[in-house]
């Protein structure tokens, strides 16, 4: 039986397929690869990522995958989550085949989230607000109560574990930046460089919801990113589609 387990350095992520989609991908890249409990792949066509059990399995498959292949990626899924709920995140439209064929053993969608990445490579004038910073440690209690309600907008449901440590090592490694807004905290950004895909990585942006449809956010992310690309480096912006 073909054994499907690769190593984090194998060839199939240096592939053409793979770096073509590697923005789209860059959470799979980036966070997910080099802690992975989960990597499957044939080497060409596939890979299977999962670093977390309570996060989902990332399936980045190559344009025009054969559909035995395909059907070895729903094999592969299926005894990997072997009748626990089944969280996965892929291509729109393996996504749909991922779905049909679970369902088709009796499983039931719950929820499905689009996402998008963006690079960015130049930047259109922002017109400015506010007063974007560095988060600094007297932030953290707003900072959480901001990512409690940011993964209760994009997911529909609570935050399980407290993200307080995270921020703290985030705050401390200058990771957060905050738009200031009439001396209250409107806009928040997480913004890291990824040396291997010469990238500033932004995320975790979120507005609270007096502040929405002023521009802050965009204020604060151009902040973030001009640094970056007068430097040469491309920004990748990655988000729920719905992305508050």
């Amino acid at each position: 039986m073909q054994s499907y387990w690769i190593d984090s350095d194998h060839p199939v992520f240096d592939s053409a397929g793979y770096q073509k989609d590697v923005i789209l991908f860059n959470v799979l890249d980036r966070a997910i690869r080099p802690t992975a409990f989960l990597l499957l792949s044939d080497g060409e066509q596939f890979i299977i990522a999962r670093n977390r059990a309570d996060l989902a399995a990332w399936v980045w498959t190559k344009d025009g995958i054969s559909d035995k292949t395909l059907e070895q990626v729903l094999f592969l899924l299926r005894v990997h989550f072997a009748g626990r709920k089944v969280h996965v995140t892929a291509k729109a439209a393996v996504t749909q085949r991922i779905q049909a064929f679970f369902e088709g053993l009796g499983y039931q969608a719950v929820r499905s989230i689009g996402l998008v990445a963006y690079r960015l490579d130049k930047l259109l004038p922002v017109k400015p607000i506010g007063y974007p910073r560095l988060a600094r440690m007297e932030d953290v209690d707003t900072l959480c109560a901001y990512q409690c309600q940011f993964h209760l907008d994009c997911f529909a449901q609570e935050l399980t574990n407290d993200p307080r440590e995270g921020f703290v090592a985030a705050i401390e490694k200058q990771l957060f930046w905050v738009l200031e807004v009439d001396g209250a905290i409107a806009s928040m950004v997480r913004a890291m460089v990824n040396e291997r895909n010469n990238a500033l990585v932004v995320n975790q942006v979120y507005t609270h919801a007096p502040y929405r449809g002023r521009g802050c956010a965009k204020f604060l992310v151009a902040t973030v990113v001009a640094p970056a690309l007068q430097q040469g480096l491309h920004a990748v912006l990655y988000a729920d589609s719905k992305n508050p």
